[in-house]
């Protein structure tokens, strides 16, 4: 997967501080970063808090607050999230 979005030169940024049901301090880590660097997609690869955080993170990146503060306000613009389930199949 990642050979063919180099071969698309299509920036590529990796959030591996993920951890099982991360306390909020860690989505807002990824959050920050995708607005630092301008991210424009979110690609989650697995299941449990992989595709739960995801979604979260695409929220928080297009917000001015935290999770703890905003849990459950709609406030963003469109930024894409794909998920892929653990084992590849739909």
């Amino acid at each position: 997967m990642v050979d063919g979005i180099f071969q698309r030169d299509i920036a590529l940024t990796v959030f591996d501080g993920l951890v099982t049901y991360p306390p909020s301090h860690v989505i807002g880590a990824a959050a920050e970063l995708c607005r630092q660097r301008g991210i424009e997609a979110v690609l989650s690869i697995g299941g449990g808090s992989a595709p739960h955080t995801a979604k979260r993170v695409v929220y928080l990146s297009k917000s001015p607050g935290w999770l703890d503060d905003i849990y459950g306000i709609y406030l963003g613009g469109p930024i894409a999230i794909v998920a892929t389930p653990p084992n590849g199949k739909s």
